[in-house]
């Protein structure tokens, strides 16, 4: 598959916090399909439940999902807004696929610290097809 030129659309209050900036980091690298990015900001018994589909356990479960997963290119990534309090952040926003169809989508993360060196210790995703 061809990698092409991907948008990105952020919030003009994006990177306030550390963790605003590593969601936000996080989530153009998973759009680029270069999911080796998040390892080193995984714990070793991270939680993923992708509700509807899955629950991921563990560091290296996760980044084997991530890469065994087929995904279309991502164009364009529309990140809504990001938020950041304590040890949790949020994202929520809309990515438009290579083959025009849209998927809004909400991460919800619990970081280990709010420190700049927190890991991920649990995340939770929604997301859906956006019909027109």
């Amino acid at each position: 598959m061809e990698k092409i030129e991907l948008t990105v659309f952020t919030p003009h209050n994006c990177g306030n916090s550390p963790q605003i900036k590593l969601i936000k980091e996080l989530n153009i690298y998973m759009a680029k399909l270069e999911f080796r990015f998040f390892y080193d900001y995984l714990t070793d018994n991270v939680q993923w439940n992708i509700l509807g589909l899955r629950k991921l356990i563990g560091k290296d479960k996760v980044i084997e999902v991530m890469e065994e997963i087929q995904f279309d290119n991502v164009l364009e990534l529309n990140l809504h807004s990001i938020i950041s309090h304590g040890t949790a952040g949020a994202v929520n926003g809309v990515v438009t696929m290579e083959n025009q169809k849209q998927y809004a989508y909400c991460s919800i993360y619990t970081f280990t610290s709010n420190s700049d060196d927190g890991k991920i210790k649990e995340m939770t995703t929604y997301f859906y097809e956006v019909n027109d």
